[in-house]
């Protein structure tokens, strides 16, 4: 959920923050890898949380 709550607030989509991966919550996650340069997975991830903290979104 805490990777759902930053993507929505830094507006990388119209996800529902509910704790499920979802393919909506997928898509965002590629959109933000992308933009950082992270491995494109789409899967929440360790690497994903720690970009969202170190960027202040979190």
């Amino acid at each position: 959920m805490l990777i759902q709550k930053a993507l929505v607030g830094l507006a990388y989509g119209d996800i529902a923050v509910d704790g499920k991966a979802g393919a909506a919550t997928k898509a965002a996650i590629r959109s933000f890898e992308k933009a950082y340069r992270l491995p494109v997975t789409g899967e929440p991830s360790d690497a994903v949380l720690k970009k969202l903290k170190s960027i202040g979104a979190l």
